[in-house]
Formats: structure tokens, sequence, C-alpha cells
């Protein structure tokens, strides 16, 4: 009778666990599944995105990176050329160009600290650098880094979250009435603008005297000075920009110039309407500064960028002053999380 019952006990524990086995292989079947849909709907989506394109592209790749705070972005890689940034939690596209390679290209561990800080880390050596100057990160700057990748995330989940995109993503809902790919997109730009900065597409054109840190804002203001057909000169050097540096810059070669002035806001005033209007009423390109500050106090890194056009839609079109990158398009999340400062020159 013992044995009997033992043989019972163990029967029901084999049952038992075939049954486990069971359900949790329905379980990683079902989650497979999930993950094969969404990767589907994913390719579907950027697919038709980028079909409304000027330029005949095809995705090439689509890689997964993450921000100074972990949170999930998607590079989509394309051929010949091209790319988008897209924000995976907030269902937000943040920059794009037909043009451009990706700043990713080649790179394993990627990390995005927004329009222009394009990062790859080297975990055995645990180094950051930047993927397109080489740049390395001091702790400090991946601090503030990190610091703006977590508030950034915040306002995409809470201000700019596209529901409609993450529903047929992740799950696959679609509202038959509302179109998750926008509509043919018409680029607009100052008088001569995407001529001109297009046509800046080497270190020498761009203004570059020698190869280093710090030089992006001489390199914008020169691009600008040189826009209005104005001359070169020396001028003062810093390693820390803002947009009243770069404002300074440009007033010390203009002090002799008449009826020329330049303006500048700073990041309380900053704002993609203001940017706007002075590109489609004033018809100016607009000098756009990101500055990260390290929330301890202790380290900064910031990039600028010309701004020469415009969209229908919410982007911005930029020559981020680097070979390849004569234009690429910032969408209004982006410039708005990140952007800390502007200056443009102005006639009066």
């Amino acid at each position: 009778m013992g044995a009997k019952n033992l043989f019972i006990k163990r029967s029901i524990v084999y049952l038992l666990i075939i049954s486990l086995l069971i359900s949790f292989a329905g379980v990683s079947t079902f989650a497979s599944t999930t993950i094969d849909k969404i990767k589907l709907r994913t390719n579907t989506f950027f697919n038709e995105y980028i079909d409304s394109w000027a330029s005949v592209r095809t995705i090439s790749s689509i890689k997964k990176i993450t921000d100074f705070s972990g949170n999930p972005y998607l590079v989509i890689e394309c051929s010949p050329t091209g790319y988008l940034i897209y924000n995976e939690d907030a269902g937000v596209i943040m920059e794009e160009s037909e043009s451009s390679p990706s700043p990713y290209l080649d790179i394993s561990h990627g990390l995005y600290g927004g329009p222009t800080q394009y990062y790859s880390q080297d975990i055995n050596a645990n180094i950051v650098k930047h993927t397109i100057t080489g740049n390395p990160l001091s702790s400090n700057q991946i601090s503030a880094l990190s610091n703006s990748s977590k508030n950034a995330q915040e306002m995409l989940n809470n201000q700019y979250a596209n529901n409609e995109v993450l529903n047929y993503i992740n799950k696959g809902i679609q509202n038959k009435e509302v179109s998750i790919i926008p509509a043919a997109v018409t680029n607009s730009y100052i008088s001569y603008g995407k001529t001109f900065f297009g046509n800046l597409n080497t270190s020498t054109k761009m203004g570059y005297y020698s190869v280093g840190d710090g030089l992006c804002g001489y390199v914008a203001a020169a691009m600008v000075l040189l826009y209005y057909d104005i001359g070169k000169q020396t001028l003062g050097y810093s390693t820390t920009l803002n947009g009243s540096k770069v404002a300074n810059v440009m007033k010390t070669y203009l002090d002799d110039k008449r009826n020329i002035d330049v303006i500048c806001w700073s990041a309380i005033t900053v704002n993609i309407p203001s940017i706007r209007y002075q590109l489609t009423n004033r018809d100016i390109p607009v000098v756009y500064v990101n500055r990260f500050d390290d929330p301890r106090g202790s380290g900064t890194t910031d990039h600028c960028i010309v701004v020469y056009g415009y969209d229908n839609s919410d982007g911005l079109i930029a020559h981020f002053g680097w070979v390849g990158y004569e234009h690429v398009k910032c969408t209004s999340p982006a410039l708005a999380l990140f952007v800390s400062s502007a200056c443009a020159i102005t006639y009066y």
C-alpha cells in the first residue's frame, strides 16, 4: 500500500512538472510571438515613414540604443544613406536625415543624449566617446547627460507621447481616422539657404582652422557670417559656449557694420515659434546651442548648430557643423527638450 501511494504521489509530481513545462512553453511561445509581431509592425511603420521622404531609401538595419539613463531608443539606418532616431517609450521620432549617414554606423553600444549628442560606450575600457568627433566624456559630463536624459524622458512621456504610434506598434491597434504616417512633408528654407549651407560640406568650407574640442560655436558663427558674405576674422576663443557667447563673437566682428545687430535668446525665452518666426518672417539663419549641465555644477557638454530651414509639420532643418551632416531635421520635442539658447544676426 505504501509503495502504491508513493507511486501515485510521484505520478502527480511528474504530471505537475509536465504541466508547468507546457505552461512555460506556452508563455514563452506567446512572448516570442508578441515580440515578433512588434518587430513586424515596427518595420512596417518605418518602411512606410521613409516612403514619405523625397529620396528613395530602404531600411538597412534597426538597432537598439539607450540614452544616458537607460531609456530605449531605436536607430533606423537607411541605404544608401539616411537615418531616424526614435524614442520607444514615447513613440516620438527625435530627428531624421535623408542625406546624412547614421551617427551610429558600426556602433555596438550606442548612447543618445539628444541631437548632436551621439556616443558609443567601450564596455571593456569603460570609455564613452562621441561617435563623430571621437571626443571622450568625463564622469561629470556623463552625469550631466544622465540628468538631462532623465528629465527629457519624463517630458516626452508627459507632453509629447504619440499614442497613435504606440498603440499601433505595441498593440496592433490603429485608428483608421488618424494616419500615423505623415502626409508628404514640404521643406522650406531661408533665401539660398538650402544651396548655401548644403555646399558647406568640408571642414575647410565650414571654417575649421584646427582640430579640437570647443570649436563648434565659432564654426557656427563663421557659417552665418559667411552666409551674409561679411568675411573672416580671428575671434576670441573659449571652450564653454552658450547663445550669448556666440552672439558676442559675431558682435565683435559686426561692431563696424551699420544696420546689423545680433539678437540672443536665453534658455527661458528660446522656443520653436520664435525661431520659426526668424526663418519665415525675417528670412535669417539661427544659431542653436544645446548645453547640458551637471546638477553638481562641475561638468557641461554642448554643441552649436545653424538652423536654416523648416517643414510644414514641426521640424527644423539644421547644419550640424560636421562633414556629412549638412541637412538634419530635428522635431519640436527634440529641440524643445535639448536646446538651451540661440542667437541670430538681424537688421534694424
